[in-house]
């Protein structure tokens, strides 16, 4: 198994290649990029974090931050989730 990669010095790779039938790098990989660099400011402090919470700091909508923690699972990091209530989770990486 690989090493995590470090919460200080993480930055997404150029181009940003995240997974998906509709995703296209030339129109995408910047824009997507942008996002999870964003996401990723948010999450480095380790704290707990709602989609929710996230999304009223960056902006950016709870799908695309989710799909932003799917892409960051593939890149090695762990994203923990922990229930809260009604089908509400909240997220950190670890």
């Amino acid at each position: 198994m690989s090493e995590q990669p470090s919460l200080l010095d993480w930055k997404p790779p150029e181009p940003f290649i995240a997974r998906g039938a509709t995703f296209v790098l030339e129109r995408d990989g910047i824009r997507l990029g942008e996002q999870a660099q964003r996401v990723f400011n948010v999450m480095r402090d380790g704290k707990w974090h709602t989609l929710s919470e996230v999304e009223r700091i960056m902006g950016d909508p709870q799908a695309s931050i989710s799909a932003r923690f799917r892409d960051f699972r593939r890149f090695g990091f762990t994203v923990e989730r922990e229930f809260i209530r009604r089908g509400q989770h909240r997220y950190r990486l670890a």
